[in-house]
Parts: structure tokens; C-alpha cells; sequence
């Protein structure tokens, strides 16, 4: 069969991750090219090899292209499945399959729905999913909310993240030494960043000291939340250059695994998500996570620190409270977390078990 997977070249890296661990594991069985949409320097590529990766449109375009709908249906015109990623990519599958003989359309979802998210955008993706083949969640937090409407429950599945085996490294505390933080993930409205940096201003003032927190990451100037989170985050670490002097951006990496490994802790105080991408693979690592109650986060982390700290990610005071209880856990604690942490990771983060199940849903389809 021969796939074709489109997304959004600025996607974030936990998007596309996904979508190279998927494209690999099918390449197996099947013929795979990626189609980008929205031209990027690099996508990864040094993580792909022996699948045709083709750049859709060359130029850089924020708002729609009707160029991109053309190119994208002489693209599509030899594949026998489409598999797009973000909401831009499922409408111009869409809008190129009403040009072509009707092709077999998967559509993943890999967030949920939010106040920064362009309500036309949203009532243009659900408009498509009636004529989409299934729908694939990678959460069923968002599985739910998609559920909810009856004429698209039947037709919508969830399949948790794949990702690589990684080295599972155990942390050993000095508590002589500083701690060192980690956050991966674009800099945008979703991932709470302010309010984050108020609660360390919260944890100054309480405990007269901090760990450094190196934040791993694009900076998104996509929209005006965007924009505005990453000016209100400038502003307060000028205006507190205590906090500033142990938080960094640090810009995007390609080769993240070495981050967690020499992390005692990775944070991410998002208040949208679907199921993060780093969360599996800081639990395959061995990294202590620190993460928001939100979406499927509670039944991958367990409740009271069964192999991760939840926080409200709404409360600057309860993140610096339960940062501080990270810091205070003794040696035991901390090792009996990571490794229930890399256990269930290896029950439900496998690629293979990723894989397996999307061709379960490939051969429904086909039936």
C-alpha cells in the first residue's frame, strides 16, 4: 500500500516525531513518503532515511494557499491512504481530495481544543471529519470532547504515542550540587510559560533559592497569543533578574536524548495538550516529570507521585509547591518513580504497539 503522510513543516517537534516513528514503523509493510506543507530548513531529516521526504509549496505562507490545494492533489494522485497530522494539513487534504478520485483519509489529532486555537479553523476541521475515514486521537481526553459529536463517535480511535527505546538512566541526587531543570516544547500560549515564571518567583520568596530551568524550544510568533505570551515572559524576567539569571531559552535540538539524561527533572506546565510527546520519552529516559493535571496526564503519571508529580497548572502556587516537594524526595522515592515511570512506558510507548495498532485500523478501513 502505498502511504502518504502530510503535516505542517512548523509543527511542533513532538508532532513530527510522532509522525517519523509512524512513517518508519509502517515503512515496514508499505511504501511511505511525507509530504510538507509550509517549507522548513530541516524537519528531522537526519532521523529519516530511505523515505522520500517532498516539500509541498517552497514558500513560507501563513494563510491558506490555494497553490498548496493543486500541488498537494498532484501529489496524492499515486497513494492508496493519506495520513495528515494538524488541523491546516487535514483541510488541505480535504480540499485536494474533492479534485481527485476519493482517496482513504486518516486524520491524527495531537491536541485539544483551546482558546488560542482559530475557531474557524476548528469549525472547518470538523466540517472535514464528517468526510474523513477515521479519526485518530493521541489521547482520549481528546477522543471524549471528539465523541461528543454523534456523527463523528464511530468513526474515532486513540492511539497513545510511540516513541524510541531510550537509555533509562537513574538520577542521583547531590543535594551539594544545583538542580537542573529542563522544559521541551515550543515557547507559545499553550505551554504556560508566565505563569510558570511566577511561580518561581513564588519559590524565591519562599525557600531563598532556585534551580536552573532551561527551556529546550522554538519561539512561536505564530499568532497574536503567541506573540503576546512571549513578550509578557520578557518582560517579567527583565523585571526580575533573579529569576532571569537561572532561566534560559535555549532554542531548538535535534538530539534530545542527551537533554534528559542529564536533567534531574523535566517540567511542563502547559495548560492544552494532548498527550506530550516528551512525557514518553522522559519516562522511557528515566527523567522525573513534573507536568500539569491535564488531558490523559493522570493516568499516565498515577496519582500521589506513582511515577510523576501533577500539578494545577492554573496555580503558581501549588507548581512552586509541588516543585518543591520534587526537591525534597529522598533517593528511593525518586528511583521507585522512574522505574514505574519506564515500566508503563514500555507497556504503552512502544513504536511497536504504535504501529500494530495503526494497522489495525488501516485493515478495518479496508475491509
Amino acid at each position: 500500500m502505498r502511504i502518504h503522510f502530510v503535516i505542517d513543516a512548523l509543527s511542533s517537534g513532538g508532532a513530527q516525531r510522532l509522525l517519523i516513528n509512524t512513517a518508519k514503523g509502517l515503512k515496514t509493510k508499505h511504501q511511505v513518503k511525507i509530504i510538507l506543507h509550509n517549507s522548513k530548513l530541516d524537519f528531522y531529516s537526519s532521523h529519516i532515511k530511505n523515505i522520500l521526504i517532498k516539500t509541498l509549496v517552497s514558500e513560507n505562507s501563513n494563510g491558506f494557499s490555494i497553490r498548496k490545494v493543486f500541488a498537494l492533489r498532484k501529489e496524492l494522485k499515486n497513494s492508496d491512504l493519506v495520513i495528515s497530522y494538524m488541523p491546516s494539513s487535514s483541510i488541505y487534504v480535504f480540499l485536494s481530495k474533492i479534485l481527485l478520485k476519493r482517496k482513504t483519509h486518516i486524520s491524527c489529532e495531537v491536541s485539544v481544543l483551546n482558546k488560542a486555537e482559530s475557531k474557524l479553523k476548528r469549525f472547518l476541521l470538523n466540517f472535514t471529519y464528517i468526510f474523513i475515514d477515521h479519526i485518530i486521537c493521541n489521547s482520549y481526553t481528546q477522543t471524549k470532547f471528539i465523541s461528543k459529536n454523534i456523527i463523528l463517535r464511530n468513526k474515532v480511535s486513540t492511539i497513545w504515542n510511540g516513541c524510541q527505546n531510550m537509555n533509562f538512566v537513574i538520577r542521583k541526587k547531590n543535594r551539594n550540587s544545583q538542580l537542573n531543570f529542563i522544559i521541551v516544547g515550543r515557547v507559545a500560549y499553550p505551554k504556560n510559560g508566565l505563569r510558570l515564571l511566577k511561580s518561581l518567583k513564588i519559590f524565591y520568596e519562599d525557600y531563598n533559592f532556585l534551580p536552573n530551568i532551561k527551556w529546550i524550544g522554538r519561539r512561536d510568533y505564530s499568532d497574536k497569543f503567541n506573540l503576546k505570551i512571549n513578550q509578557e515572559m520578557d518582560r517579567f524576567l527583565f523585571e526580575n533578574p533573579i529569576i532571569s539569571d537561572k532561566f534560559k531559552f535555549v532554542g531548538e535540538k535535534k538530539y534530545i536524548e542527551e537533554e534528559y539524561s542529564k536533567a534531574d527533572g523535566i517540567i511542563l506546565p502547559s495548560i492544552y495538550e494532548g498527550l506530550p510527546f516528551v512525557i514518553c520519552e522522559a519516562m522511557m529516559n528515566g527523567c522525573p516529570i513534573l507536568a500539569s493535571q491535564i488531558t490523559d496526564n493522570d493516568i499516565i503519571l498515577g496519582k500521589n507521585g506513582e511515577r510523576g508529580i501533577l500539578f494545577n497548572p492554573y496555580s503558581a502556587y501549588n507548581i512552586s509547591l509541588e516543585i518543591n516537594k520534587f526537591i525534597n524526595l529522598n533517593q528511593n522515592k525518586i528511583d521507585k518513580m522512574t522505574l514505574n515511570a519506564r515500566k508503563f512506558a514500555e507497556k504503552h510507548f512502544m513504536i511497536d504497539n504504535m504501529i500494530k495498532s495503526y494497522d489495525e485500523i488501516i485493515n478495518k478501513i479496508y475491509e
